[in-house]
């Protein structure tokens, strides 16, 4: 990924970035999770695994999809 990064910025083929949302409590929560993943376990498989149960877990209990 950070090699195909570095050819599109070479190449001047930046995509419009502006389209994606940076600022949101959806990204600043996700943000968390990794943090706290790194908090918890060294391995990165670890910590994907980590970061999916703790996603998933969240998609299943009420108080995290509604305020």
């Amino acid at each position: 990924m950070e090699n195909n990064l570095d050819e599109v910025i070479m190449m001047g083929n930046m995509p419009d970035l502006n389209k994606y949302p940076c600022h949101t409590q959806a990204v600043e929560s996700h943000i968390k999770v990794v943090t706290d993943s790194s908090k918890a376990v060294c391995d990165e498989e670890q910590k994907e695994g980590y970061i999916r149960a703790k996603l998933e877990s969240r998609k299943k209990m009420s108080k995290y999809t509604k305020k």
